[in-house]
């Protein structure tokens, strides 16, 4: 979340400066030739930013919405995320803690959603020592699995229940 924030305070203030740098340009050099190019240049880049701070907004109301419906937040020690066509990818985080709910789940560096935009979650898989969630993206399967340490009877089960409650899929628990 703190990277989402980040970005989004990145290019707010480069759309305060080239605002401010085109501004600046058409009262003080009227008279240049080249001043209407550098202008309409100055109006292009804010019009991308401006693009770019929409999409990042998304993002950000994406993950604020994660955490206002929290379910579960763990300390984990990686992510393996597996399609259909692609080899996992296996990433190994310095234990970072992650937000899991009924839209996603949310670290500090990844966000992935589901139950919003047309992704829809499948199936969820508990274990004591991990988590895995199926998805679907248009026709198209995804798995994340959140290796993390080892979580108690009870509290398994209150997952269960909630994602049961929130998104209407019931969680399988192995090994138990």
């Amino acid at each position: 979340m703190n990277i989402i924030k980040l970005r989004l305070k990145f290019i707010l203030a480069s759309i305060c400066l080239s605002t401010g740098a085109a501004l600046l340009l058409t009262i003080s050099m009227k008279d240049w030739p080249y001043a209407s190019f550098l202008f309409l240049a100055l109006a292009g880049i804010i019009l991308i930013l401006i693009i770019l701070l929409i999409a990042e907004y998304k993002e950000y109301s994406d993950a604020k919405l994660i955490l206002e419906n929290e379910i579960l937040h763990i300390q984990i020690v990686g992510i393996e995320e597996r399609d259909a066509k692609v080899v996992p990818k296996v990433t190994k985080l310095n234990p970072e803690f992650v937000t899991i709910s009924c839209f996603g789940i949310l670290s500090d560096s990844k966000m992935v959603k589901f139950n919003k935009d047309k992704i829809f979650l499948d199936s969820i898989e508990i274990t004591q020592h991990k988590i895995s969630f199926t998805y679907s993206i248009g026709g198209a399967n995804k798995k994340v699995i959140i290796l993390h340490d080892k979580l108690a009877d009870e509290q398994i089960q209150n997952i269960v229940q909630k994602f049961k409650y929130e998104t209407g899929v019931l969680a399988k628990i192995l090994d138990m």
